[in-house]
């Protein structure tokens, strides 16, 4: 994306070291979810069958 002409854009931020801890605690304290994955020799013997 191009400035128009005579502006010239310099995006900055601070972080929010609240948030951000805030938000690592939620994904520390979330439940593991494992996907359900079958292994390739239980696919391949129903197949077969």
């Amino acid at each position: 994306m191009e400035n128009p002409k005579g502006i010239q854009y310099s995006a900055s931020y601070e972080p929010d070291m609240d948030k951000m801890v805030k938000a690592l605690r939620i994904v520390k304290d979330s439940p593991l979810v494992k996907p359900k994955v079958e292994s390739q020799q239980k696919q391949s013997e129903k197949d077969s069958a």
